[in-house]
């Protein structure tokens, strides 16, 4: 979950990214004086409370302070990546497009070599050896960290022994949250055991719910 300090620092750093592609477009420092069009697209779209929402308000910065204009793409689950990002690059003429999201690492990758005159971005995915492309990732495994220390020194004041950790996907990047989580316990309260599962899905509230339920009747 991100905390309000950490979604201003999320769109401190898409801002920065946007200052330093446009600059890399434009050439040197010269000024912009004209708008420059990025394209988003988004996965699971806005009202997460999460990255898209940060995005969105990150790009919505962006048009007043950077003078840009966007357009964002939402995909229908299982819709074709890749069109979505070509649609920018070819019918809107993007000087910028920016992917939310690791699941668009591949699309990116195959998209940014057709356009190679087109800056690409990803948030939340690593894409090292294209020189259009800029990556944004986070260091997981700190912020849940600090997280696991809160759990840790609560459960200790509450006189448990026990906390939990709930994943969305089973998957690496996942599993530095967890890591991270666990170190955080483990660190202000080294006896104190870990329950660990994962949902399957970042979309499935109610399988989150049952898993939290069988957590506390442990």
């Amino acid at each position: 979950m991100y905390t309000n300090k950490s979604s201003k620092l999320s769109i401190l750093v898409l801002l920065l990214i946007f200052v330093t592609v446009f600059t890399g477009c434009i050439g040197g420092t010269t000024p912009v004086t004209t708008s420059i069009k990025v394209g988003i697209v988004f996965i699971g779209g806005l009202g997460d409370n999460s990255i898209n929402d940060l995005t969105y308000q990150g790009i919505e910065w962006a048009e007043t302070d950077l003078n840009i204009e966007h357009t964002e793409l939402e995909p229908e689950e299982g819709g074709d990546l890749e069109v979505s990002l070509r649609n920018l690059a070819t019918m809107v003429d993007c000087d910028l497009i920016i992917g939310v999201g690791f699941s668009l690492n591949d699309a990116i990758s195959t998209v940014a070599d057709e356009f190679s005159n087109t800056k690409f971005a990803i948030v939340d995915g690593n894409i090292s050896d294209k020189s259009n492309v800029v990556s944004l990732s986070f260091k997981e495994n700190e912020g849940s960290f600090l997280v696991g220390m809160i759990a840790g020194l609560k459960a200790k004041d509450d006189g448990k022994d026990t906390v939990g950790f709930m994943g969305g996907m089973d998957m690496p990047l996942i599993h530095k949250f967890e890591a991270g989580y666990i170190a955080g316990v483990h660190y202000v309260y080294p006896e104190c055991g870990i329950l660990s599962t994962y949902v399957g899905s970042f979309t499935d509230p109610e399988q989150g719910k049952e898993l939290r339920i069988s957590f506390i009747s442990i």
